[in-house]
């Protein structure tokens, strides 16, 4: 799992295995410019975890993808 990962860089923080409780989720999430282009790529785990789409976050564009049932449900996104 990367934590921190802006495109076209290697992870800036968060290298390992993130591994969800019984309470938690998988969850990965996108930050968009405004142009669309992508600014910043994040994955960890949370209790309360929802999916969202182009929630706006400053002068980003925010989404949330979250999953629980199976290993490593966040890579695909």
């Amino acid at each position: 799992m990367c934590h921190l990962q802006f495109p076209g860089e290697q992870c800036s923080r968060g290298r390992g295995i993130c591994t969800a409780t019984a309470e938690e989720a998988c969850m990965v999430g996108k930050m968009y410019k405004r142009d669309g282009t992508i600014w910043l790529n994040f994955k960890g785990c949370l209790k309360n975890c929802a999916n969202v789409k182009n929630i706006r976050w400053g002068p980003y564009l925010v989404n949330f993808r979250c999953c629980r049932g199976y290993d490593m449900c966040n890579e695909a996104f």
